[in-house]
């Protein structure tokens, strides 16, 4: 809803039709955060503050809401009274010391694209390949596709993560990705590919519904032991990811941050994949230690119960 009002409360006002050109070959993969010869002007500058007071009454009202009916975690029972009340610093010290463990160290690629990808592409994409090519009006009407199939695609990838495909999550995630950055490094964008654009956004937005939640649920899997300091590496790497995406905004061009973005993505598949191996190997070589346990158990059971038949007695039977 936000897209929507905010693509009808401003528009681009092109100045002549030589700095349209001038522009449109400066767009896509080659911009490199030079001016753009447009003006942006708000259509009601009413609306405009109209519109920022309802944003700003609905985050209120959402914090009221979190404040007054969320119970606290001690009343949920999720954690004592004394696992609650950690200092800061033990918070910063467990999370430091869960470095050691190798799969966190492996997923640390990962962390940082599901921090980098959202800012990427609310930034980047909406600057320079649709402002700078068909005008900032159409930025919230494009950003509605990314924002109507990131939800449909955290559904989907859900239910199939809950039939042990969840490898098949990630790397339909990074066809998605790869796909529409290398589209990026190679299109040349034009007022005619309103379409293109769109479907772009949809793409992006299913491989999006992809990194922060099935993420997020594969750490709740393999630090069941120390959830805490798990999930809070996730938020710190995923943070990291955010403030180098906004930091990186205006000192490099967009092909270069487009590079960048599909090698972290590749390591961070890759690294993911690893650890999807060692837990099906180490997973096999268990049930294969068990199997062989519960055999040594009813091998031993056997032996033991004919050892334990008396011998007939001859007296007796005669």
């Amino acid at each position: 809803m936000c897209s929507i009002c905010n693509a009808q409360l401003w528009k681009t006002v092109d100045k002549n039709d030589n700095q349209q050109d001038e522009r449109l070959k400066l767009c896509g993969a080659n911009y490199c955060n030079e001016p753009l010869t447009t003006n942006v002007v708000a259509q009601n500058v009413s609306h405009v503050y109209g519109f920022c007071t309802f944003c700003l009454s609905s985050a209120i009202i959402g914090i009221l809401l979190i404040v007054i009916f969320v119970d606290r975690l001690p009343q949920l029972g999720i954690a004592d009274r004394t696992h609650a009340e950690k200092s800061t610093l033990d918070l910063i010290l467990a999370t430091i010391k869960h470095w050691r463990y190798p799969y966190q160290l492996l997923l640390i690629p990962l962390g940082l694209y599901s921090g980098l990808n959202g800012p990427f592409w609310t930034a980047e994409f909406t600057k320079s390949f649709v402002t700078c090519t068909v005008g900032i009006h159409y930025i919230g009407y494009i950003m509605v596709c990314y924002g109507i199939a990131a939800p449909l695609s955290i559904s989907v990838f859900g239910w199939i993560s809950k039939k042990k495909f969840r490898s098949l999550s990630y790397v339909v995630g990074l066809a998605a990705h790869l796909s529409i950055l290398v589209t990026m490094l190679r299109w040349k964008p034009s007022p005619d590919d309103l379409t293109a654009l769109y479907f772009m956004s949809a793409i992006w937005g299913i491989g999006y519904g992809v990194w922060y939640p099935m993420l997020y649920a594969f750490y709740s899997v393999v630090f069941q032991k120390d959830m805490e300091s798990a999930f809070s590496n996730f938020h710190l790497w995923y943070t990291a990811g955010n403030m180098v995406a906004y930091g990186w905004s205006y000192g490099l061009c967009v092909y270069v941050k487009i590079y960048l973005m599909m090698s972290v993505v590749t390591v961070g598949v890759i690294c993911y994949l690893i650890i999807e191996i060692h837990i099906f190997i180490t997973s096999k070589r268990r049930r294969t230690e068990i199997l062989y346990s519960i055999e040594d158990e009813n091998t031993q059971s056997s032996y033991n119960s004919v050892n334990s038949v008396k011998p007939i007695d001859q007296k007796t039977k005669l």
